[in-house]
Formats: structure tokens, sequence, C-alpha cells
């Protein structure tokens, strides 16, 4: 029994050796996106199992939204349809706003955000310094149709004042290609599930 045991801790071992082997360069770098899509699978998988539970359990400060796309058709008449895992997007509430009603499609907003991959890199950010300062931060503006579908969804679903962290799927992100050039601040590379720490300041018509 023990030569079992120290056998299948050797393999154990002699496997994770293998694999970190893989996970590095020539240079002996680990290569941070290594497995990048499976990774991202499950840290999606896991944070919509979390809000799911969460949300089960009577916390108010979790959510759980179907793409925008997928309430037009139950509009018209397609109650039935249930969002799948990547048409479904997590939101954390950080605080909540004092606004009651919310940005359409075709609207324009004014928002504070900072958006990260799953290794905490900030590729995207519109407030200078480390964290968010109201009194000093200036929004940007853009169309709530203008940019990624897990964003417009959220938006659409957020109040004057809103502050949720936004936990986006990389099919309603930038799916499977990549963003940006390698190597830069602000690349994405593909199938990356994405978070955003959004701010809704205003919207107008």
């Amino acid at each position: 029994m023990l030569s079992k045991t120290i056998k299948y801790s050797f393999s154990v071992l002699f496997v994770g050796l293998l694999m970190f082997a893989s996970c590095s360069q020539d240079n002996g770098t680990v290569d941070e996106y290594a497995n990048w899509r499976s990774r991202n699978d499950k840290a999606f998988s896991d944070t919509l199992a979390y809000a799911r539970n969460r949300i089960f359990m009577g916390d108010p400060t979790w959510k759980v939204f179907g793409n925008w796309s997928l309430y037009q058709q139950m509009q018209y008449g397609n109650t039935a349809f249930t969002p799948s895992r990547d048409d479904s997007i997590a939101v954390h509430v950080v605080q909540n706003g004092t606004g009651t009603t919310s940005p359409y499609y075709s609207d324009g907003v004014r928002v504070h955000y900072a958006a990260y991959l799953i290794n905490g890199h900030c590729f995207d950010c519109s407030w200078s310094g480390t964290k968010l300062d109201l009194n000093t931060a200036v929004p940007v503006t853009f169309n709530v149709n203008n940019v990624i579908d897990g964003l417009t969804t959220a938006l659409m679903r957020m109040h004057i004042g809103d502050r949720w962290i936004v936990y986006i799927p990389y099919n309603l992100g930038y799916g499977t290609s990549s963003n940006g050039k390698s190597g830069s601040t602000s690349y994405i590379p593909a199938c990356s599930m994405l978070k955003f720490d959004v701010t809704l300041q205003s919207y107008y018509r």
C-alpha cells in the first residue's frame, strides 16, 4: 500500500513538472497565456455558478442577465427562451445609484470604467491613478450599441449612480479573436473572459 502511494505521488509530481515545463518559454519565464481558453472558460463558469448560488441564497448584490438581444426575442413572444451560459453575464453590485430608469440600446452614456483580464491585468481604464475618485475623474462618452454585447447588456440594466463589477464570457466580449497588438498594455488575447468595473454617471437620448 505504501509503495503504491509513493508511486502515485511520484507520478503526480512528474506530471506537474511536465505541465510546468510546457508553460515555460526558452528564457525560463512562465507563459501567462498558457491554456488560456480553458482557464477563461472555467473562470466564467465558476463566477456564474457563484453568482447563481448567491442569488439563490437571497443575496441582492449578485445578478445574472441574458444577452440584451435575447430579451428582445422574449418581447416578441418567445418567453420560454432561457439564456445559456455563453449568453449570460454575471454582475456584482458595488453601489446602488438613485436612478430609476436605464439606457436604451440607442442611447449614449457617460461612464467611468476599468477593464481587466483574469490574470488581473488592466487593459483599459477611463481614470488615472489606482482607484476611482469621482471628484476628479472625467467620464467617457460612447453609445450603448457601440461596445461589446456583454457591456451593452449591463448598461441597459443599470441606473444612474450604479457601480457594478461585470463578468463577461468571451462569447459576449471579443470572441475567438485577439484584440490589440501582442505585448502592448491594451492587448486582449483571444477567448478572454472580461471583468469591467463600471459606474454609470448619466445617459442621454
